[in-house]
This record gives structure tokens, C-alpha cells and sequence, in this order.
């Protein structure tokens, strides 16, 4: 699939999400430059998987910081068409077998209107995060190689430096920072990958959150503070 292929399909994919959005009410998104959404759908075509974490053990937030990412990031994954286990199961290859090769656009649309209108198995997670009233960008990332679809939609010294911006009027920043710990990812197999049907803040390779190591509050007003406060 060429270059040029790839950004028509993160341009319809757009269309749909803000047709959506507006449908409820919501602002538009912009299609944002970050790469982690693309090279998240490459590395699920290389290594022949499905899921939110990378083959190499790595979560959504932690590729979309390290390629530039700022503020916070919620991951959308889904995908159509043969996996490489599949297709040689059935004989593919075959000149006597006929397996149908998805149409990518087709697909891009099918998956969309899933995620939007058929996602309680999800508890309507990806519907929410399509729909999300402080979202602003979306990165969209397409993997095709002829037989499946892969669409992710998509952040010294010790010292802990952290700024909040508040940049949409009406909008409050949150009394309290929760910090939490991600061992360092190790890689891990499709089965591994696939068995995890959802990520979570900290903890490494489990679904279920890990529990906060620090929390950073709001500074007190003039002349207040806090009290009752344990730990360091």
C-alpha cells in the first residue's frame, strides 16, 4: 500500500469519526502527526497480531511519548481479514482455493460503525473514546498487506518535572496528578498480545491497573494547607 493510499484512508477515517461526533453533539478532531498510531499498525502486520500492546512488550502511551507525544493518549484497535495463520491454514495460496481479500476502505468503514453502534462486548470503550468531549487530535494508522486490516486510532537526576497547561476555556485542570509504574516492557508473543483484550496505566503486562506509587496535588491557596497527608 502506497504512502499516498495510507493518508486517503486516515482521511476517510476522519470523516467518519467527526461525522459521529457532530451526530452527538461533539466538536470535530483534527488528524494529528504523530507516529505511533502508524507504527503500531506496522508492527502488528510484521509480527502477525492483534492487541494494544507492541511486540516488543511497549503500551500505546509509551510509543506516543516517544515519538513526540504530549498530554495524554487513548488507543482505538481493530482489525479484518486473514491473519498469516489463517490464510495458510485454509490454502490460500492455492490457485483452487478463492479467499476473498478485504477492500480496505470497506473495511475502515465496517470497523468504524462497530466500534461506534457494536461495542457492549467492550462495555462501549471504543465508542466513548471516539466520542470524547476533550479530544482534539486523532492519529490514525492503516496496515494492509493484501490479506488483513489493521486500524489503531489512535505519548538525569531523578527529578520528576511536570507542567499542566490549561488550554481550552471552560475547562478545569484536576486537583490531583496519580502517577504510576510500568516495568521496563519485555517482548512478548501474539498469544500473549491477543490474550489482553484491553491495556491499563501501570502495572506491565496485565489488564488490571497497577496501584498508584505518588500523587501530585494542587498547590494549596494563599495561606491554606494540607493536612492528614502520609507518605513522602
Amino acid at each position: 500500500m502506497t504512502a499516498f493510499e495510507i493518508e486517503e484512508l486516515r482521511r476517510f477515517a476522519l470523516l467518519l469519526i467527526n461525522q459521529d461526533r457532530a451526530r452527538f453533539g461533539f466538536e470535530p478532531v483534527v488528524l494529528g502527526e504523530n507516529q505511533a498510531a502508524q507504527l503500531h499498525a506496522d508492527d502488528m502486520l510484521v509480527h502477525d497480531y492483534f492487541g494494544h500492546w507492541w511486540s516488543d512488550g511497549r503500551k500505546p502511551y509509551m510509543v506516543y511519548s516517544e515519538t513526540g507525544g504530549t498530554s495524554y493518549v487513548s488507543e482505538n484497535v481493530a482489525s479484518a481479514g486473514w491473519t498469516v495463520e489463517k490464510w495458510e491454514e485454509d490454502g490460500c495460496d492455492s490457485p483452487s482455493v478463492n479467499c476473498p481479500v478485504p477492500d480496505p476502505r470497506e473495511e475502515v468503514e465496517d470497523l468504524h460503525w462497530s466500534m461506534m453502534y457494536d461495542d457492549a462486548d467492550s462495555d462501549w470503550g471504543h465508542r466513548d473514546t471516539i466520542l470524547g468531549e476533550n479530544h482534539r487530535a486523532v492519529n490514525v494508522g492503516v496496515g494492509f498487506d493484501g490479506k488483513r486490516v489493521d486500524r489503531p486510532t489512535l505519548t538525569g537526576d531523578g527529578t520528576l518535572s511536570l507542567v499542566i497547561l490549561k488550554n481550552l476555556a471552560g475547562t478545569e485542570i484536576a486537583p490531583t496528578v496519580t502517577l504510576y509504574h510500568d516495568p521496563p516492557p519485555v517482548s512478548m508473543s501474539r498469544e500473549e498480545i491477543e490474550t489482553l483484550r484491553s491495556y491499563c496505566i501501570g502495572g506491565g503486562s496485565t489488564t488490571r491497573c497497577g496501584e498508584p506509587v505518588a500523587r501530585v496535588l494542587r498547590p494549596p491557596e494563599s495561606g491554606g494547607q494540607y493536612t492528614g497527608l502520609t507518605g513522602n
